[in-house]
């Protein structure tokens, strides 16, 4: 199995010249869109959905990762192994998050052009490296015989990610990933509020917080799912993957609070 997520659009032809490749060099190949939404160039938005949405598919998968604003130049194409899965991407930050939730169990930068399309386009890294490559690791082929190994002298490229700060009376926390509904997937999960000895306080009436953003502030309350409030509400719940979300009933979060990926917010508590 591999899986493509792109920045090239849903209705873009890119897309079949990507597949084209794999199935030339692995014609059993099985294929899943994880998603080609993702915002031009927007390499922080993909390294969240690579990390989030990659956990479920069995061991053996191979995720190809395409949003490369640098292609053509000097940068690396690695492929990295980490807990049974395989990674293919530019080396610009995709797999940041991925690789501070699980350690590499070995990272190579692909040099070994037998692998590659015969001729390659300096505009389309995807379809003449990136997806043979992916199709000849889903058939079987050790990353060693890819590629140059990394050590700790050439690491994977990662981009800074805050931490949260959980205290008594506020928690600060950044926006990691604005979903299609306007849901702000936020840096905490129900994990770390443990190891911090909190709890979510779930339709709880007596807790009351401020959404603190850009010198504004929002009323919000915790609840366990999208329906416990009335419509126009934000509120605060456990996501799907055990992640903090800031939401609207029936609304859009994002476009209430003009919030974006990377924003710092505050929730405090009154």
């Amino acid at each position: 199995m591999i899986t493509l997520m792109t920045d090239f659009g849903t209705d873009s032809p890119y897309l079949a010249a990507m597949k084209a490749a794999i199935y030339e060099r692995l014609p059993q190949a099985v294929i899943v869109d994880l998603t080609h939404a993702i915002v031009p160039q927007d390499v922080r938005q993909g390294a969240f959905v690579w990390c989030e949405f990659t956990k479920t598919f069995p061991a053996g998968t191979v995720h190809v990762g395409v949003v490369d604003p640098g292609v053509g130049s000097k940068r690396r194409i690695i492929a990295v192994q980490c807990a049974g899965r395989y990674f293919v991407c530019p080396d610009n930050g995709l797999l940041t998050l991925v690789l501070r939730e699980t350690t590499s169990d070995i990272a190579i930068e692909i040099t070994h052009r037998s692998y590659w399309r015969p001729e390659i386009s300096a505009t389309f890294h995807g379809r003449d490296i990136m997806a043979p490559v992916a199709a000849a690791i889903a058939g079987g082929v050790p990353l060693a015989e890819l590629g140059t190994p990394l050590d700790s002298s050439t690491p994977p490229i990662l981009f800074p990610v805050s931490q949260p700060r959980f205290g008594k009376t506020q928690w600060q926390l950044e926006v990691l990933y604005v979903d299609h509904f306007g849901n702000l997937l936020l840096n905490a999960t129900v994990g770390m509020l443990s190891e911090a000895s909190l709890t979510m306080p779930v339709d709880n009436p007596e807790v009351t917080v401020s959404i603190c953003l850009r010198e504004q502030e929002f009323p919000a309350v915790f609840v366990s799912n999208y329906s416990s409030r009335e419509t126009g509400n934000l509120i605060l719940l456990e996501g799907s993957n055990e992640r903090l979300e800031l939401a609207m009933v029936n609304g859009n979060a994002a476009k209430r609070l003009s919030a974006q990926a990377g924003d710092r917010i505050t929730i405090r508590f009154h």
